[in-house]
């Protein structure tokens, strides 16, 4: 009966998934502005989140999610995005002071490894990642400037934040610091060294692909 119910609840949760790949191949046929087929998508997958009892294997579904989004974003771009980002940057304060009022006080835990059962908890952990996701997508190339970093910098660092964030659970589970800190260092260290070694010149970000945004 328990494994019955750990396969209903991950089938319930494949749904908003299905429904989103349904949203990203045809829904942008139908619309005039194409950059809104990403609000739907945020709309359909945060939505489920918040209302319905999702289990901690459909971890894997959120990151096929947001990949979906992603190509959603570079393909089609996200309706009035320039001004939400310009709004959530000029505003910091008001986002990190809403931040700590949709979250409970003193609620703590891993919701991703033990998701809550409580409607009201789910709502609240959903609605943070939901401000975080459109910060993100509006906003994250606002908040640095690499005018405050040296020539290929931002690239290695790109590269090994990426790569430490796939290995690292990992390293910790089968190294004892200081030596996964020490592999940690030595990625870094490597991804320096590639990046040398296959340097070339990046156009400029406006002459990239238009998911900038309306």
């Amino acid at each position: 009966e328990a494994r019955m119910l750990v396969t209903a609840d991950l089938s319930a949760a494949l749904v908003p998934s299905i429904i989103n790949v349904i949203i990203l191949m045809g829904l942008p046929k139908f619309l005039n502005e194409r950059s809104l087929t990403l609000w739907f998508m945020f709309a359909n997958t945060y939505l489920h989140k918040c209302l319905f009892f999702r289990p901690a294997g459909a971890r894997i579904l959120s990151a096929f999610d947001w990949a979906l989004m992603g190509m959603a974003f570079y393909f089609f771009g996200l309706y009035g995005r320039r001004l939400l980002g310009k709004l959530l940057v000029g505003y910091w304060v008001v986002f990190l002071f809403i931040c700590p009022i949709v979250w409970p006080p003193g609620t703590w835990a891993r919701y991703d490894e033990y998701p809550p059962t409580e409607l009201t908890i789910r709502i609240a952990y959903n609605a943070l990642e939901f401000l975080f996701t459109l910060l993100f997508f509006c906003a994250i190339e606002r908040l640095f400037t690499t005018e405050y970093f040296p020539n290929g910098v931002c690239a290695i660092l790109g590269r090994w934040s990426l790569l430490w964030f796939l290995v690292h659970k990992a390293v910790f589970l089968t190294l004892h610091a200081p030596i996964a800190f020490i592999v940690c260092a030595l990625l870094l260290l490597a991804c320096s060294l590639l990046h040398r070694l296959t340097e070339r010149t990046e156009a400029p970000l406006s002459t990239q692909r238009p998911w900038i945004g309306a």
